[in-house]
This record gives C-alpha cells, sequence and structure tokens, in this order.
C-alpha cells in the first residue's frame, strides 16, 4: 500500500510534522524525516503514519522506533566478564556493569543488535551501582562485541556514555577441551611407578618366551641326533 503523505509523531509530543511521499519506480512511496542539531530532547519513541491527499484519516501507527541519545548522565561505567571474555561451548557467563556515580539501570547492547538490548535494574553494593547479566549456557550465537550503558529512571532515552566494548569469543564444547586436558594431564608418581612396574613385566614376559622357543629348538636339534 503507497501512501501520499507520512507524518511522524512521538510520544508525548504534540505536534506531528508531515511530509509528501516519494514515490520509487516501484511505485512504493517514502518520506524521510531528518532530526537537525540533536540534542537531549531528541531522544524518546517515534512511530509513523501514513495517509490519502483524498482522506482526513491516518493509517494505523508503524512499530515503535526507539531514539536513544548517549552522554547523559556524563557517566562511563565499567564492564567486565567472568570467567573470561574467552569461553566454551555450555559455559556460563556473566557481564557485569559498574557505575560510582549513580545510576537507575544498566543497559547492555551487542554490537549490530542494538535494536535487541538487555536491561536491569542497578543495585548497590561494595559502593557500586551495578547489574549483572548472566548467560546460563554460552552458545556461539553469543559471540561479538558488548557495551554497557548507565540510564535514569526519569530520562529513559538519555543513555551514559559507552564502557570499553568487550569482545567476547565462543571456543569448542566443553567436552573437547576436558578431553584434551586430560590427554596432556601429566602423570602423578604413583602412575609412573605402576607404568614402569608394566614395562618391566612385559620385558619380563618376553625374555621367558623366548627362553622357551630356544629350548624347544635345543630339544629338537638332541633328539634328532639320537
Amino acid at each position: 500500500m503507497s501512501y501520499d503523505r507520512f507524518a511522524l509523531s512521538k510520544e508525548g509530543r504534540s505536534d506531528v510534522p508531515q511530509m509528501s511521499a516519494h514515490f520509487t519506480q516501484a511505485g512504493k512511496s517514502h518520506a524521510n524525516f531528518t532530526l537537525h542539531s540533536v540534542d537531549f530532547t531528541t531522544g524518546g519513541q517515534y512511530r509513523c503514519h501514513g495517509s490519502y491527499n483524498t482522506s482526513f484519516e491516518w493509517s494505523v501507527p508503524s512499530d515503535p522506533l526507539d531514539i536513544l541519545i548517549t552522554g547523559h548522565p556524563p557517566v562511563t561505567p565499567n564492564l567486565s566478564v567472568h570467567p573470561g571474555t574467552t569461553v566454551s561451548s555450555g559455559e556460563k557467563l556473566t557481564l557485569l556493569c559498574k557505575s560510582s556515580i549513580p545510576v537507575d539501570s544498566f543497559l547492555l547492547f551487542k554490537e549490530g543488535a542494538f535494536h535487541s538490548h538487555m536491561h536491569q535494574i542497578s543495585k548497590l553494593q561494595d559502593s557500586q551501582y551495578q547489574a549483572e547479566f548472566s548467560m546460563s549456557a554460552v552458545t556461539p550465537s553469543i559471540r561479538g562485541t558488548y557495551m554497557c550503558f548507565g540510564s535514569q529512571r526519569s530520562s529513559p532515552y538519555l543513555l551514559s556514555h559507552p564502557s570499553v566494548p568487550m569482545e567476547i569469543i565462543v571456543s569448542g564444547s566443553i567436552g573437547n577441551i576436558t578431553a584434551s586436558q586430560n590427554m596432556s594431564k601429566p602423570k602423578t608418581a604413583s602412575e609412573s611407578q605402576d607404568h614402569h612396574m608394566v614395562q618391566n613385566l612385559l620385558r619380563m614376559g618376553m625374555a621367558g618366551l623366548v627362553l622357551v622357543v630356544l629350548g624347544i629348538l635345543v630339544f629338537e636339534a638332541c633328539h634328532k641326533q639320537m
């Protein structure tokens, strides 16, 4: 469906800018709304509406689009990863966001997937505001670069400065790593003694077998001479 004009609404704002539609060769219509001089007031939830020139009614609104503005509050949280940035499939992974300056919540973003961020309310612990983002069973799909932001409840569309990005690397399965670790595990003193004992028994057995064969050959030679 191709509309003749579009309107862009923002939650909590009464004025609704409108623009005439541009048409592509395929007959589809669109309109570009440019937000000039972005500042802290730009953040919010936006929706698009379509209409025809012959109608005074607007379409059902589009899905909401959140515009987030960084740099307010002027905080740079700290992001750490436990047990480390390199994990194995199936392991548990925890990303911890911290800030010494009060923030109400933390948002965790993955590079390239900003539309599906995670959100946690902060807790005060050891004079630090913090939130944990836990993944009980890591899969290869979680590998990537992560960063966290702080936010205040009164201004949910304003975010702090980003933390230092952390790249998560997912290696092979736990079973493979355990097997390789077991193969390279050094032997204890008792295991080494047992190993030498088995080798000595094998040598003694081989020596005894050789003596038996030689005895049989000597017996046959003597029997022929008789």
